[in-house]
């Protein structure tokens, strides 16, 4: 329950102290939210930042994917063209 005022300048004061713990709070909460959140543009405020982050997250797993499956192609290409370069006579 608030406390009761006996005129305006309590009220003044109250809401003043008031308004002053909410700003310190906020800036408690930036400061652990910064601390907290990784630094990327993942997360960012701006559309453009995180759409070429996601693009280039998505870029890099396709190369990943891409340089994996194609070492594996060429490792089957080499076996079968020397299996069938031995069995020639």
């Amino acid at each position: 329950m608030p406390p009761k005022f006996k005129n305006m300048d309590e009220l003044m004061n109250y809401l003043t102290t008031l308004e002053k713990q909410v700003q310190i709070l906020d800036e408690r909460v930036r400061d652990v939210q910064y601390k907290k959140l990784p630094k990327t543009n993942l997360i960012s405020k701006n559309f453009i930042k995180r759409s070429f982050a996601v693009w280039g997250h998505f870029f890099i797993a396709n190369l990943i994917i891409t340089l994996i499956l194609g070492a594996i192609y060429i490792g089957i290409a080499i076996a079968i063209l020397g299996n069938v370069s031995q069995s020639k006579p």
